[in-house]
């Protein structure tokens, strides 16, 4: 077909058994071809995506006298424009136990081609602890033609799930320094919270032996998110070490003119000790004249 003069933006190509293969960039075509004083016309001259592949063509050749004749030919149609892909700027999304998905359609916000779009793919669909907060996600969106194109979104994931506190009552014991730190997981009694994570606090933790007796303490658990609830929880302080008495092994004490003496405790201590404040004191405090000489007296105590 040479001098040929092509009427769109289309090319052809001669072959042999003059079958023609066209290569469509749009989704449809008017086509005239007019050469040697000839017409070579297309008997179907619009074209659309249900055409998309190989298409059997019948053309005509009319001379300027009346003549005619005709070829078959192989019209290919081909789609070469990229879909346009469309999300949504975010979308969050809440844990239940631990864990979430999502799907295409809900990034999706009204992604098209100029045929049709044949699927969505999200790279991301499945989240859990380890996503809490604000995540990328591209959408990929594909036509019949296998073109592509991509568009990004944040889902934010959030644990609706509230940390729930749960708290036990302890016994604790005072050291040999009078004191008694405790650690609030001891109290802790299986708080919860979807994605664990969890800390804990207590208004007081350290006990000496002013508070030896029942202490109420509260404990605060908290996710690191901005969420925390509140026990509250007793604290048993005991002090089980019991005082450590030194005597003076011999005292001696004078009758006064009346014939009469008093004892007094600390004239029989020689240093005793306890983790906290202790009193003693002796049975017999008060002699006389029948008690000239030795007597056995014993010092006790008490914290």
């Amino acid at each position: 077909f040479k001098n040929a003069k092509a009427l769109s933006q289309f090319s052809f190509k001669r072959l042999a058994s003059w079958n023609l293969i066209l290569s469509v960039i749009s989704n449809s075509l008017v086509l005239k071809l007019d050469f040697c004083d000839r017409s070579f016309i297309n008997s179907t001259t619009v074209w659309f995506c249900s055409d998309l592949g190989p298409n059997d063509v019948n053309f005509l050749v009319l001379d300027e006298n009346g003549n005619t004749a005709n070829c078959n030919a192989v019209l290919v149609v081909v789609d070469l424009l990229s879909p346009s892909a469309s999300c949504i700027p975010s979308f969050v999304v809440g844990l239940s136990n631990g864990s979430a998905q999502i799907s295409s359609a809900q990034i999706d916000a009204g992604s098209t081609d100029n045929c049709f779009v044949s699927s969505m793919i999200l790279d991301q669909t499945i989240f859990d602890c380890d996503d809490l907060g604000s995540n990328v996600v591209t959408l990929t969106v594909f036509d019949s033609s296998g073109n592509q194109a991509q568009c990004f979104s944040q889902v934010i994931v959030e644990s609706f799930s509230p940390v729930v506190a749960n708290c036990q009552d302890i016994d604790v014991v005072l050291n040999g320094s009078g004191i008694v730190d405790v650690d609030p997981a001891q109290i802790d009694n299986g708080s919860t919270f979807d994605c664990g994570n969890l800390s804990f606090s207590l208004d007081v933790s350290s006990f000496e032996c002013l508070n030896v007796g029942p202490n109420d303490v509260v404990l605060t658990v908290d996710n690191g998110l901005g969420e925390s609830d509140d026990c509250t929880a007793v604290i048993q302080v005991e002090d089980l070490i019991p005082p450590v008495l030194l005597c003076n092994t011999s005292v001696q004490i004078n009758l006064d003119a009346n014939g009469t003496a008093n004892l007094v405790a600390s004239d029989l201590d020689n240093g005793s000790f306890d983790n906290c404040d202790f009193d003693f004191f002796v049975a017999n405090t008060s002699f006389n004249c029948s008690d000239l000489g030795l007597n056995p007296v014993v010092l006790s105590g008490t914290d």
